[in-house]
């Protein structure tokens, strides 16, 4: 005859079945494309799972005394797990892609552990504080985990580019250049013949003004909301299509084609590709993209500049927060902004009502332009 504590002890090893499973499932799950980092990772793999486990373990303290209750564990898992494929079925059908390819393979080896391994661990003798430290343990795994997502950020830096080598006799500079957006970060690169102390006076010293390029970066990133706001997360688009030209002395422009940009949803680019394909080519054009009065070649430093931004036909004054440095016949910028999407005729779309992006976007762009 059962003891009192027998019926708690069986619902355990449920839970115990579903630490196995988490732990699998949250390491098969790293190499597989989430559809978003942030619902979808090893923190709520592993949640899910101990979720089945624990119902896993009710589903077999009713049924451990019948004489065929592991075939009816067995058929509970099953009949669980072509639930959770329906589920992941509608949730891509409707929001986002990969739910299915990232989704199935952990339900299966989920649902898996908890039908075959619930009776196993029911019959051993184990101590009472057993459980509650693999399901610490399963926890502390699926948190620590959770941060190795393979979501694209959207944060450019110059570090990102390589640094032109430098003519005649190298030096190396290393300074900290103010400005009215700040002070810029020290830098240690490879500058031109003039030494750190021997400042360029500009535009003066300058034998190139005019600089092009054709293969820079540009990246969006817009907040979503998911489930009515009760997650947040970042959507991020990228495109190498930027291209223009950057004139120290006159008007510089640079311009990209915002249906080339790329994110890890088809269903966010499409909608963003349909938006602009009328009028695809959003323009930045200033005459403020300049040197310091004085500056060291090779040293990075750090301004705003004011200028016109068009975007769906519609042009506003802008201002970007940039910073650049020149080596050789090399310019290297980035720069960031943020806009709001209404004010340049932008509704912010919704995905089946899961996924609501707001009304508010962060701009970066990077590239190395040449003389």
């Amino acid at each position: 005859m059962n003891s009192p504590r027998r019926p708690m002890a069986l619902i355990l090893a449920g839970l115990m079945a579903g630490v196995a499973g988490a732990i699998v499932a949250s390491l098969v799950s790293l190499p597989l494309r989430s559809p978003d980092d942030v619902i979808a990772n090893t923190a709520t793999v592993t949640v899910v799972a101990l979720l089945v486990g624990l119902l896993g373990g009710v589903v077999w303290q009713r049924l451990h005394d019948r004489a065929d209750g592991r075939r009816r564990l067995l058929l509970f898992a099953a009949g669980g797990f072509v639930v959770a494929v329906v589920l992941l079925g509608i949730l891509e059908a409707v929001a986002l892609d990969r739910f299915i390819s990232f989704g199935v393979p952990l339900a299966a080896i989920i649902f898996a552990a908890v039908g075959l391994l619930t009776p196993a661990f029911a019959g051993l003798e184990m101590p009472g504080w057993a459980a509650p430290v693999a399901i610490v343990a399963a926890l502390v795994v699926g948190g620590g985990l959770a941060s190795l997502g393979d979501a694209e950020s959207g944060d450019l830096s110059l570090d990102d580019l390589p640094t032109a080598a430098a003519s005649e006799t190298t030096v190396t500079s290393t300074t900290v250049a103010s400005t009215t957006a700040g002070t810029a970060a020290t830098s240690a690169t490879p500058a031109t013949s003039s030494p750190p102390d021997e400042p360029l006076n500009i535009p003066g010293d300058l034998p190139i003004t005019s600089f092009t390029f054709t293969d820079g970066t540009a990246t969006w990133s817009v907040p979503e909301t998911f489930v009515d706001g009760a997650v947040e997360a970042i959507g991020v688009g990228r495109s190498e299509d930027l291209n223009g030209t950057v004139n120290l002395e006159g008007t510089s422009e640079i311009s990209v084609d915002l249906t080339t940009f790329v994110s890890d949803q088809s269903r966010r680019d499409n909608r963003v590709n349909r938006q602009f394909a009328a009028d695809p080519v959003a323009t930045f054009a200033t005459s403020e993209l300049t040197l310091p009065a004085t500056y060291a070649p090779g040293d990075i430093f750090a301004t705003n500049v004011t200028g016109e931004l068009t975007v769906n036909s519609v042009t506003r004054t802008v201002t970007w927060a940039i910073e650049a440095r020149l080596v050789g016949n090399q310019l290297d910028v980035t720069g960031e902004l943020d806009i709001v999407l209404t004010d340049y005729g932008v509704e912010p779309p919704s995905i089946g009502g899961f996924v609501v992006v707001e009304d508010e976007a962060r701009l970066e762009v990077l590239f190395s332009a040449t003389g």
